[in-house]
């Protein structure tokens, strides 16, 4: 039990040493007084990471955090979407950012209000976001929509995991779905 207590505070301390790290790196290039905050694969979202980001909240004037508060959106032009690793994702995300969003509440930190991609990630066409745009722009709020643009080419060196995901067509037709 020592072990894994030991070990546990060990790793929180790195976490938060790195998240002060990047977020004061962040801070000094762009000159800024306060800061919002999401994370790469939305990382912030398990619970002790943004325990430690929500420490930090005086010290670097956080004033919000990005949530994927997404409400189910369907469109029929896409059903094959829900059925695919996207739902999966969508409930994980959707439960963990409930959770999440009570303890910034409570911490007087802000979230946005609407959040559109994660059930469609990959797969982000023009005529879905503006549906959802048309179903939600009477709501009083912030929206954050989430795309995926770009890919690796074929001879770009790459030698991270799942390289496959990186080179998808998918990933190309957002970026030019977004350019038009």
């Amino acid at each position: 039990i020592y072990y894994y207590i030991f070990n546990q505070k060990q790793l929180r301390n790195e976490i938060k040493n790195e998240l002060k790290a990047q977020i004061l790196k962040i801070r000094q290039a762009l000159n800024l007084y306060s800061i919002s905050l999401d994370g790469h694969i939305h990382i912030h979202l398990i619970p002790f990471i943004m325990d430690e980001l929500i420490s930090l909240k005086n010290e670097f004037n956080i004033v919000n955090i990005r949530m994927v508060n997404e409400p189910f959106f369907l469109y029929l032009k896409s059903l094959k979407t829900y059925f695919g690793i996207g739902l999966i994702k969508y409930i994980i995300l959707k439960m963990l950012s409930s959770f999440q969003e009570k303890k910034l509440k409570k911490n007087g930190i802000g979230f946005n209000d609407y959040f559109f991609g994660a059930l469609f990630t990959g797969k982000m066409k023009y005529d879905l976001v503006n549906s959802f745009s048309k179903r939600y722009s009477n709501k009083p709020g912030i929206c954050t929509v989430l795309f995926h643009p770009g890919r690796l080419k074929s001879d770009d060196i790459y030698e991270g995991k799942n390289p496959q995901y990186y080179r998808s067509n998918d990933r190309e037709l957002e970026y030019r779905e977004l350019i038009d």
